[in-house]
């Protein structure tokens, strides 16, 4: 307020009344004051009860705040009334009314807390959780996914309501984060395989093991669907262990009459590939899965330990990954590299060189010396 309280009324020498109400919004202490520019006075009175009367004063006195009243009231609306007098006016009639609360400490809250989609309305609720217990002192974490069905900039706003006890500072009690949604991408299939363990070069008719890992990867932003890893071993080798890192695998024998092996007769049976079946199901974008393999070189039917010749052979065929994209229904189908070994030969030839002498008559010497020990030693025996 400041300067005369009515239009034609004196700025000075008067008495003003204020009537209204007040809302309590949480139960608790609440304190009252004023600040006017004299000591001319001030009443006020909270539901019909007097809760701070200050001295009538007549004359100017040097401005001040006047102690404040603190009492506690229930959570509610309650009707105020105040009383005015001003004395003097050479800096105009000035008065500042406040209350505040005391601060509710060590108390724990129940909330409700919303997700909305850039603004707050009851259609763009993205997700709402009610009775969430908040310890004092401490903070939780609530999270919700969100399904963007339109690309560009959006806001997730979150707003704590429905707070008990009541919060009197809502200022805080929303907050927000802008994010920036892409179009869709359609989902990238690869498949990589590499080997664990296991030489690169050996021998012959030499036992050998191997660890290999197929890896599958989803590295597009839409499922794949529908996955499946297929792969062959060779004849020569055998299958020890398949592990997978989810789904099913199964392997089976496939008759496979273009061995290397030599077959020796009278009767050979063929050497089978091993066929590897993979069922992955559902990649989803950046998903990685893993298949773990162990093989070893098998004893082929004619009882030779593989592999039995020299030469560059595939330990593990190419592995084929095959799915759907869930965005497009395209089929996807992608390869990986093969894995191979270099065989030699087991037992190279040695050739030992010849036996020279610098000249004969040393070969005579040696030769005489032999048979002179000869000669003692046989005279020795017959004494």
């Amino acid at each position: 307020m400041f300067g005369d309280p009515r239009l034609g009324l004196p700025t000075t020498q008067y008495c003003a009344d204020f009537t209204g109400y007040l809302n309590i919004p949480v139960s608790g202490n609440y304190t009252f004051g004023s600040t006017p520019d004299d000591y001319g006075g001030m009443q006020m009175m909270v539901d019909g009860a007097w809760i701070w009367i200050s001295p009538w004063h007549c004359g100017w006195s040097p401005p001040g705040n006047y102690a404040p009243t603190t009492g506690y009231y229930e959570a509610g609306i309650y009707p105020l009334f105040g009383k005015f007098t001003e004395n003097d006016a050479q800096v105009g009639a000035q008065l500042t009314f406040y209350w505040k609360a005391q601060e509710l400490l060590g108390q724990d809250a129940n909330c409700t807390v919303s997700f909305y989609l850039d603004s707050i309305s009851d259609e763009n609720l993205i997700y709402s959780e009610t009775n969430v217990f908040v310890p004092y002192g401490e903070n939780i974490n609530i999270g919700t996914q969100w399904i963007a069905n339109e690309s560009g900039e959006h806001q997730i706003i979150v707003i704590a309501s429905d707070v008990v006890p009541s919060d009197i500072d809502l200022t805080n009690n929303e907050a927000a984060v802008t994010i920036f949604v892409e179009d869709p991408q359609p989902g990238e299939l690869a498949v990589d395989k590499v080997r664990l363990s296991g030489i690169q070069e050996g021998y012959t008719l030499t036992y050998y093991e191997w660890e290999l890992l197929i890896t599958v990867t989803n590295y597009g932003s839409s499922a794949v669907t529908d996955v499946q890893v297929k792969d062959v071993l060779p004849a020569e080798l055998e299958l020890l262990e398949m592990v997978p890192s989810t789904g099913n695998a199964i392997s089976g024998d496939q008759a496979f009459a273009d061995t290397r092996a030599t077959p020796l007769p009278p009767v050979t049976q063929p050497i089978k590939s091993t066929h590897i079946a993979w069922t992955v199901g559902v990649l989803e974008p950046g998903q990685s899965e893993t298949l773990y393999l162990k093989v070893f070189t098998r004893v082929n039917p004619g009882g030779n330990q593989e592999f039995t010749s020299p030469g560059t052979y595939i330990i593990n065929e190419g592995a084929c990954a095959k799915g759907i994209d869930s965005l497009t229904g395209d089929e996807l189908e992608v390869h990986s590299q093969a894995i191979t070994v270099v065989i030699e030969e087991l037992a190279p030839k040695i050739t030992l060189p010849a036996l020279k002498f610098a000249h004969r008559n040393q070969l005579k010497k040696s030769m005489l010396l032999n048979r002179d020990w000869l000669l003692i030693g046989i005279s020795a025996w017959h004494i």
